[in-house]
């Protein structure tokens, strides 16, 4: 926009190039492109005052071909001095040139604002690949820091390219000279070409012609900062200011672990490679070939130690790392994490940030371009304590880590020691496999058989990362091992006793269950090792709190299920599972009906029958398109090119494959006889927005449906996936005698995306094919987040048909008692109930909370169902939130303090009733004031982050006296 807006000045100069100089080779009416056989032609294009004569110009990089270079290369782009005899420019000093180099820049500061008509490049052209630039970027500033492009050209690569920003290219047979003039417009005191070369770049002058004296200023500059810029020397420029505080880590040798092992750049100067202020010399970026830069091939995760010397102030760590995807495994990585010591022997995360996914909304995620293109991007941790030892961990799946600086940078000497924290502390593993608790120190197990979640750490490089291993699990007497299949062993540690039980680990869902012989709160230690193969590694300590989950109370109305598991499988394995799940405050289960085989439905269709009988609701969980989408054997099923080439799935096949996929789920739909059908659509991304206008097959379906837009296409192909989905079941059931009423939601398919995954617009889907909204909000915790969505939301719908995705683990694990900030908000902002994926992030702390939080709304399901958002309601403090839901007098009102608001602290909220009603706390089930209308509530905030109070009488005799009430978080 901000190219287009500056554009736009362009035609206020009113000039057209082409008819300033007819004998232009290329052009349009804001650049054209000049033959230089002679220094009459360039002197020809001096029209009026060159503001650029004899002023400073800024290089980058420095000019390096052989031929030209020499100490006045930066001043010859302005002294007026023509090298060359209109074609071996590239032989003559007085020439400026830069070689294997893929970026150039060149500013020139006009030492005050002027009126900036043209500017005017002369450039050699010696052959076809080493010509004029493939693009070139004119850009104007006011004060040098802040600079908006004017205009962009490129040379063309496609017969449909832009003629007005892309040229011809210049016949490559011989060497020549050329200049090319670019419009400027506008009032500028900086003038700068960003070239991306086309091989050599041989140049002698620069000019800046000055235009009206009437010429516009400058657009402002834009609010805000862009996470990455445009250009290598905008990223490194950005390093410098961000580092401007002052570097603590300057100059300092690092410890490494893993060491660095990539042949390409491994030497001894690694360990200073990162501090000593040099970055790579490579303008492509392509680090991975400089000694400078620092590389691990194989190692997963790695952590960078510097020791300050003394306890200083830290705002940030910056560290520069390679990405693009230049190549498959050169991506940025997945995760960045500061860790802080107070001994240089103990250290605790403070901060952490990841690669954003499909659906995370998390504030710390980070969402870079990676187009096959390498770049080195800056990535920012904020820390803002007093330390002395720093860690800086890079984890990449990928297993390919390259940087090539880091910086500590200074802040101000009121920042506050760094304390520890408890549940933060990491161990660092430098080889083979650990398990470690998973978001706490202390991992929480029931008095209940429950699954117990750990976290991995693999240290294992290259090819062995990943490979299969085992979880080696020393239990106390006090913690009993419920699953079947395992034959414990005896050691002793401090002569105490022990049952070592060996896992076979199978990924993050790896399930077996424990149960606490202990009482409520009652702690105890268990040690875990990783086995590779060698025998137990890596010993960790660990300890457990005993926990009481009382069964919660169930709703009749709103959904509060676990729909992505497998209850199949877990009915087999976990003895009294239904009855589990409905103590646990689920309602519902969901099943995989397209996993199951001829040998085993019949015993998973008697599981459906069981849960039914139990009371539970039956969810089907399908994934229409996706294994067409992943079945690269099928390429009819995918968008089809004019060359002949196919791409991803097509959102207008319509096919065998179609047909065979929408068969199979209305099967599914006579097996299970489900009363909810949850669809997983993940698969139109990349076929419906980048591939459709391409593809013949979607080009035909666009002409025959006489459609005005391509989005307006694209939902209506969604539109006719969602109504052939339905007939299909509804044909299988009518046909097998079955009459079933279905509600049908679809994951990530909500009122506020206008087309989700491309190709679903809920308007057209509601409430006749989708009777629910479905947003996916995987948030890490973060209730802040769910509540701006679920309210968003419900303000485009009439009803409270929304059931979020949640999850307890995907995109970041996080303290599990925020389960239950994420189920009352959603709730209290509009939903009727949650669902989530999936059972393999739960433990039982999630599940404490799930149930904990399924027991407080139960008794006032009618007003999440029925009722709507209540209008007016406020909190005298502003950090404190208030949102609900209601009908009349009657009301649910949650009362969130995400901002650290102290416990005690006194709150005034403004509820409006119309008559006298009573308040309670739906935690202790009391009755903690009377509202009058008129007048504020005074409130007393608890230790919990969410209070959820009822106001109204009509339930009260519903409303449970809590016995946990009153504990803490």
């Amino acid at each position: 926009m901000r190219t287009a807006s500056l554009f736009a000045l362009l035609v206020l100069v009113g000039a057209s190039l082409a008819g300033a100089a007819p004998e232009a080779l290329r052009s349009s009416a804001a650049w054209a492109i000049y033959p230089q056989p002679s220094a009459t032609d360039w002197q020809a294009l001096l029209t009026g005052a060159n503001l650029a004569a004899g002023k400073s110009v800024d290089v980058r990089p420095q000019p390096n071909y052989t031929h030209t270079v020499d100490p006045d290369d930066p001043a010859q782009l302005t002294d007026g001095v023509l090298a060359g005899d209109g074609r071996q420019m590239h032989t003559d000093r007085r020439a400026v040139g830069w070689a294997y180099t893929p970026y150039v820049r060149v500013t020139v500061d006009l030492g005050a604002v002027r009126p900036v008509g043209r500017v005017l490049w002369r450039q050699a052209s010696l052959n076809q690949d080493n010509t004029l630039p493939q693009q070139l970027i004119l850009s104007l500033s006011s004060d040098g820091e802040s600079f908006h492009p004017a205009l962009r050209i490129s040379q063309k690569t496609h017969a449909d390219d832009n003629p007005a920003v892309t040229y011809e290219p210049v016949p490559g047979d011989t060497p020549a000279i050329y200049t090319l003039a670019l419009q400027a417009g506008a009032q500028a005191r900086y003038v700068r070409l960003d070239i991306a070369a086309h091989g050599l770049v041989i140049a002698d002058e620069l000019a800046v012609l000055a235009g009206p004296a009437d010429l516009p200023a400058l657009p402002p500059a834009q609010p805000g900062k862009r996470e990455w810029l445009d250009n290598v020397f905008d990223r490194r420029d950005q390093f410098s200011k961000l580092i401007a505080p002052g570097n603590l880590a300057a100059g300092l040798t690092l410890r490494y672990a893993p060491q660095p092992d990539y042949r390409l750049t491994t030497d001894g100067t690694d360990p200073a490679n990162l501090t000593d202020g040099q970055f790579g010399e490579r303008t492509d970026e392509k680090i991975w070939f400089e000694k400078r830069a620092v590389c691990w091939q194989g190692a997963p995760l790695v952590s960078l130690f510097a020791d300050l010397g003394q306890v200083q102030p830290i705002a940030s760590v910056v560290g520069r790392f390679l990405g693009g995807k230049e190549q498959g495994g050169l991506t940025f990585p997945d995760e960045l994490r500061v860790l802080l010591s107070t001994d240089g022997n103990d250290y605790y995360q403070v901060v952490a940030r990841h690669r954003r996914g499909l659906d995370d909304a998390s504030a710390e995620a980070y969402d870079l371009p990676e187009e096959k293109v390498a770049w080195v991007h800056n990535f920012v941790l904020p820390v803002g304590y007093r330390a002395r030892y720093v860690v800086l961990q890079a984890l990449h799946q990928k297993q390919f880590i390259c940087a090539d600086e880091v910086a500590v940078v200074k802040g101000a000497d009121t920042l506050p020691d760094f304390t520890p924290a408890v549940g933060k502390r990491v161990t660092i593993v430098t080889s083979g496999v650990a398990f470690e608790p998973v978001a706490v120190e202390r991992v929480p197990i029931a008095t209940m058989p429950l699954r117990c979640k750990l976290a991995l750490q693999d240290a294992r490089p290259g090819e062995s990362f990943g490979k299969p291993c085992k979880l080696v699990l020393d239990l106390p007497e006090t913690v009993r091992m419920d699953s079947a299949g395992y034959t414990p062993g005896t050691v002793t540690h401090a002569g105490r006793s022990f049952q070592r039980y060996q896992v076979d680990w199978k990924g993050e869902g790896t399930d077996f269950r424990l149960q606490s012989l202990l009482p409520e709160g009652k702690t105890d230690t268990l040690y875990t090792y990783g086995d590779c193969g060698q025998g137990p590694e890596n010993e960790r300590q660990i300890t457990w709190e005993s926990i009481v989950i009382p069964a919660a109370r169930l709703p009749k109305r709103l959904h509060m299920t676990l729909a992505w598991v497998g209850s199949e499988g877990l009915v087999e394995t976990w003895p009294g599972y239904f009855a589990a799940m409905k103590h646990l405050g689920f309602n519902g289960v969901g099943f995989f009906p397209r996993y199951w085989s001829d040998q085993t439905r019949d015993k998973n269709i008697a599981a459906v029958a069981e849960a039914r009988r139990q009371g539970l609701a039956i969810i089907q969980n399908e994934s229409p398109s996706g294994a067409l989408s992943a079945d690269r054997r099928q390429p009819e099923t995918h968008s089809q090119f004019v060359d002949g080439k196919t791409g991803d799935f097509c959102p207008a096949y319509r096919g065998q494959y179609y047909q065979k996929e929408l068969a199979s789920f209305a099967q599914h739909a006579v097996w299970l006889q489900p009363d909810h059908i949850f669809y997983d659509i993940e698969a139109f991304w990349t076929g419906a927005v980048q591939e459709a206008m391409r593809c013949t097959r979607c080009q035909e379906r666009y002409r025959q449906g006489g459609f005005a837009s391509w989005d307006d296409f694209r939902a209506a192909m969604g539109v006719e996936m969602h109504r052939d989905m339905k007939a299909a079941i509804d044909q299988a059931l009518a046909a097998a005698g079955l009459k079933k009423q279905i509600i049908y939601g679809s994951y990530r398919t909500e009122p506020v995306t206008d087309l989700n995954d491309g190709i679903f617009r809920f308007a057209d889907l509601y409430p006749g094919l989708l009777q629910l909204a479905m947003p996916s909000l995987y948030v890490a915790g973060n209730g802040q987040a769910v509540a701006d969505n679920i309210s968003r939301n419900r303000a485009r719908m009439q009803a409270n048909d929304l059931v979020p995705w949640l999850s307890t683990g995907c995109y970041g694990e996080y303290d599990p008692v925020r389960t239950r900030d994420l189920i009352l908000e959603a709730l209290a902002n509009g939903a009727r109930g949650v669902t989530y994926y999936w059972y393999g992030h739960f433990d039982a702390g999630h599940f404490k909370y799930h149930a904990e939080a399924t027991d407080l709304v139960a008794p006032l399901e009618d007003l999440f169902m029925d009722g709507k958002p209540v209008t007016g309601l406020k909190c005298d403090h502003g950090r404190i939130r208030v949102c609900g839901m209601g009908a009349g007098n009657e009301m649910a009102v949650l009362v969130s303090n995400y901002q650290g608001v102290a416990a005690g602290t006194t709150v005034q909220l403004t509820i409006p009733v119309t008559q006298r009603a009573p308040v309670r706390d739906m935690d202790s089930g009391k009755q903690i004031a009377t509202l009058s209308p008129g007048r504020p509530l005074t409130l007393r905030l608890g230790p919990r982050t969410t209070q959820l109070l009822y106001v109204g009488s009509k339930y009260a005799a519903a409303v449970p006296r809590r016995q946990e009430a009153g504990r803490g978080q």
